[in-house]
Order: C-alpha cells, then structure tokens, then sequence
C-alpha cells in the first residue's frame, strides 16, 4: 500500500483511535519512518484539535547519542513541533544491545506516558518490522501467541499503544518521506550485521520469494490466531464463577478437564487481568503453579501473586 495523508487517515480509521480533544505522544528516533509518523500525526491533529508531543529517548549507548536526540528535537523544533528528549543513567549490556536499548527505550517512553496521564502512544512499525520479528520468533521455536508478532493495538500500564504504518512498506515510507521534504537520519546500528534483526532485514530485502511467503505466513496466523483466542475467551468465561480487580475464582473440576495449553493460557489470562500486564512478569512461571494446583490442595505463589487451590475452586489474587 502507497503512503499518503489520506492512506494514513484510513488505518486510524480501522484501529478506532476516537478520543476527543486528546492528548497523543509519538516516540521519535529521528529515522524515516518515526519522522513520517509525527508529520502525519501533526498534520492529523490540527485537522482534529488535539495535542501531540513527540518522545527522543538518549539511551547514551553511543558516545554521540546525546548530539544525535538534539538535532532530532531540533528539527521537530523547526517544524513547530513539541518535543521532549528523554534519558536516564543506566548502564545497558552488551549482549543483545539492540533488544536491551529497545526495551530501555519503550519502558522510558511508557512511564513519561504513565506519568503525564497520555493514554495513547504511537509507534512506527511498518510492515518489513512485522516480516523481522515474525523471522525471528518462528526461528526461536515462538508459540502461535508469539507469532502473531507486532499488534496494531496493544495496551500496558493503561496506555494504548498504536502502530497505524504496519501495512505500509519501508519503500513506500522512503517515498512519503522524499516527497513531503522530511530530513532523516540514519542509525548506523541498522547496518551492523552482527546483529540477527539486521541479518533478517537484509535476507527479506534481497529475496522478494521469502518475503512474499513470509507476508502471506503471517497472515495466516492472524487469521488462526484470531480463532485461538476466541477459544482461549470461551473457555476463560466457562471456567470463572467470579471476578473483579483484586480476585478471580475459577471452578476446579471444569478447569482440571481443560487440554495442558487452555488451562495454562487461562491462568495467563487471570494474571494479566489483575496486574494489568505488568511487563515484569514471569508468565512461563504459571507452569509449575499449574501442575501445583492440579495435584495439590493449599496455596502457591508466584512473583507476588497467589493461587489457592481447594477441592471445588481456584482463587487467584
């Protein structure tokens, strides 16, 4: 699909973003694609009154991270638009820098959000970001829930998280960006081959076969997963008798009758309801619970939350 104001208008349209006189963040690495959103995001929020402030983490990785984020704000300065540099003292290992600095990035980003009362954050995934981690989570051995990959709506800590350029490609970004005259910057990261995401990027770049495929794989699983969570909500309502925030209770001899992986995406389910999916979360842990509450009566905990088994329920709180 080809990039344009009114293209773009119509992903907003499909992922429902309504609120009246709202309040959006957008975060901002100064690359095409973050740029691209912003200008759009600015232009489409004069047309709708609402306010927009775009977040530049300096995540001090690169002894010229910090010049880099001042010519980003700086030139959304330029362009009349409100901008905040984000950053924090905090050393970063050097195994998996790009996924330690993009989880550095994305919890910095959230808390200013969390903090300042913004509920909607928008990010700039397009379509090849999708083909790279549905890659690399399908070569990790992923679950179906994993390779779903990146969602154009997801929600942590009470904030909506938005990606409206998902089925936009790079190349069609690229174009947008030349033809509106948007300046951007480059990551040198983005080329260093020791790192895998760069080395599924350059595969699907130079192989339109693999990339072809791999589009209409993830499609697929959208579509199969769809289905599989609208099992996983069936049988989540069949099996609890009571919920509110603090508690769930779920009826023990339906849920003992559930197949190992409903049972186990049920308990995931609870906890994600009453911790609000808190990131810091363990979910892979609910697996010795599960067999706990299975053959033992009493109670059991994990990372804070407890499951107390007993002959006829399950209470989770």
């Amino acid at each position: 699909m080809k990039l344009s104001f009114y293209n773009f208008i119509e992903e907003i349209k499909k992922i429902n973003f309504i609120e009246k006189k709202a309040y959006i963040a957008v975060g901002v690495s100064g690359g095409v694609d973050s740029l691209s959103l912003i200008f759009l995001l600015s232009k489409y929020a004069k047309l709708k009154n609402f306010k927009i402030i775009a977040l530049i983490v300096d995540h001090k990785i690169r002894h010229n991270s910090s010049l880099e984020s001042k010519k980003v704000s700086r030139y959304l300065n330029n362009l009349k638009i409100k901008n905040k540099i984000l950053t924090k003292k905090r050393n970063i290992t050097k195994t998996k820098i790009q996924e330690n600095a993009r989880k550095f990035r994305l919890n910095l980003i959230e808390d200013y959000c969390y903090k300042n009362k913004i509920i909607h954050l928008f990010f700039a995934h397009h379509l090849e970001d999708n083909i790279e981690t549905y890659i690399l989570r399908k070569a990790a051995g992923s679950d179906l829930v994993g390779l779903n990959s990146i969602k154009p709506i997801s929600i942590y800590k009470n904030i909506v998280i938005l990606r409206p350029l998902l089925n936009f490609s790079k190349k069609s970004i690229i174009e947008f960006a030349k033809k509106s005259n948007i300046n951007w910057f480059e990551d040198p990261s983005n080329y260093k081959t020791s790192f895998s995401r760069v080395q599924v990027r350059l595969l699907i770049k130079k192989n339109n076969y693999i990339k072809n495929r791999t589009i209409k794989e993830l499609k697929e699983i959208k579509k199969i997963n769809k289905h599989y969570n609208e099992m996983i909500d069936y049988n989540f309502a069949l099996a609890v008798t009571f919920i509110d925030n603090k508690k769930i209770i779920i009826d023990k001899k339906i849920f003992v009758n559930f197949p190992y992986e409903i049972a186990y995406r049920v308990l995931i389910k609870s906890v994600i309801h009453l911790k609000k999916f808190d990131k810091k979360f363990r979910y892979h842990k609910l697996k010795a619970i599960y067999k706990d509450l299975l053959l033992k009566i009493g109670v059991f905990q994990s990372q804070k939350t407890k499951f107390e088994s007993t002959a006829s329920k399950i209470l989770i709180f």
